[in-house]
């Protein structure tokens, strides 16, 4: 009987020593931890005032938590592989930061066409332009026809400012984005923007090394007093509101954490037909016609400059910080595929692909080259081949023009209480030459 209580007397004892252990043992790591400095943490996600390209911290605290969307869940990192199961209404608050040379105008034509469908109110360039918001300028809503309280599509061009954008949308908006591997992009924007800055730098533009000689040596020509300098550098970090000459790796992270806390989905150019209908489940469009699309702005195949593994090497290192976030963003689609499911996503493409090339065929009679600008690909229509081919044709400056009619109607604009069409224009011009200095 002693002998018992002398066992448990030891193990009482033992029990007594080991939570005094653990005890000691949280107080030592709590002083530890109050001793780190997480200011300089902070600073993986944080710039100085004079550096913040105006984004605010409204998606800080909503764009990674569950979004309600009528009857509807989801995450903004994951897909619902159960849609069919679900009520699914199509989304009304849309905003679409497009990028240049990354297939954004077909983007456009299939926002467009999903906002006339559903009568949303879209913001718009002034009349037969295509900068929204003052572009290139950051995002300024006077500059946005019709002048209403609040949209529910943006989706031309125009240089993102979170700030405004946010007061404008309906709080529960679904943003979206396109970006291009920047070898591609790079090499395309090279060819395309024929009125600077490539052409006011480099007298022999027009050589087939053009591009060869520009890369080797990007810092020789790169002028930051041209217009339109900044296509030539990071061009897709510049559409989305960032400093495009910052490359260091803190301001890379930043940039990384703001887009990811930001965007719902982050399309990729190279997985055109997954993004697409990653798109179409996350809008809750109705089915695969909703994605439909003939390419736009294509350019002429004899205007595609000669690439190797050098220059596309050389691309990317020139631009950096559109590099290091193509490359977060494609492993982040490539995850979102998995959620959606591998054969699901594979059957669906497929699906896709085939109604794609019937379009293709029911529609298009040829590709011709544009009038004014020859060096990019012209789609002539089929004769009687119906509006919807039509439509599937109509760039961003076109549809616009078309939706600024339409809409009239089913918002009940006066047009008496808007800003004439001549003003809105002369001030898009006016912020445009004070931002490109001309």
């Amino acid at each position: 009987m002693k002998k018992r209580k002398f066992v448990t007397r030891r193990c009482t004892i033992k029990i007594q020593i080991l939570f005094a252990t653990i005890f000691i043992f949280s107080v030592i790591h709590f002083q530890y931890m109050s001793t780190i400095d997480h200011e300089n943490l902070e600073k993986l996600y944080t710039i100085p005032d004079n550096l913040m390209m105006k984004h605010s911290s409204k998606g800080d605290n909503k764009r990674n938590k569950m979004i309600q969307t009528n009857n509807r869940k989801f995450d903004s990192g994951t897909t619902l592989q159960n849609h069919e199961e679900i009520d699914c209404q199509p989304r009304r608050g849309v905003v679409f930061l497009k990028t240049h040379k990354t297939g954004s105008t077909t983007m456009t034509n299939i926002f467009l066409r999903f906002a006339e469908k559903h009568k949303l109110a879209v913001g718009l360039p002034p009349l037969r332009k295509w900068e929204l918001g003052g572009y290139p300028g950051f995002f300024n809503k006077k500059l946005v026809d019709p002048q209403l309280k609040q949209y529910e599509m943006l989706c031309h061009h125009f240089r993102m400012n979170t700030e405004v954008v946010s007061q404008i949308v309906p709080a529960d908006t679904l943003y979206v984005t396109i970006l291009r591997d920047p070898a591609n992009a790079f090499e395309s924007g090279f060819s395309f923007f024929r009125d600077g800055p490539f052409s006011s730098w480099m007298p022999n533009y027009e050589n087939e090394d053009a591009l060869e000689q520009f890369i080797e040596s990007p810092k020789h020509f790169y002028n930051k007093s041209t217009p339109w300098y900044f296509r030539a550098k990071n061009y897709q970090s510049f559409d989305l509101g960032f400093n495009n000459d910052r490359e260091d790796e803190d301001y890379i992270k930043y940039v990384r954490y703001k887009m990811d806390d930001l965007f719902n989905l982050v399309l990729i150019t190279e997985k055109f037909e997954e993004s697409l209908i990653l798109l179409k489940d996350l809008l809750c469009m109705e089915s695969l016609e909703d994605i439909l699309h003939i390419r736009l702005k294509v350019r002429q195949n004899s205007m595609r400059r000669k690439s190797n593994d050098k220059l596309k090497r050389q691309m990317r290192e020139w631009n950096k910080i559109d590099t290091m976030i193509y490359d977060y963003f494609l492993k982040r689609l490539n995850e979102k595929i998995q959620g959606y499911g591998i054969q699901r996503m594979t059957n669906e493409v497929e699906q896709l692909k085939k109604m794609l090339q019937e379009i293709e065929e029911k529609c298009v009679l040829e590709y011709d080259h544009d009038d004014l600008r020859s060096w990019i690909s012209r789609i002539r229509i089929k004769k009687d081949s119906g509006e919807f081919c039509d439509k599937l044709s109509w760039g961003e400056v076109r549809f616009g023009d078309f939706i600024r009619t339409n809409q009239r109607k089913y918002l009940n604009i006066v047009v008496e209480e808007q800003i004439p069409a001549d003003n809105m224009r002369r001030m898009l011009e006016e912020e445009q030459n004070k931002i490109l200095n001309v």
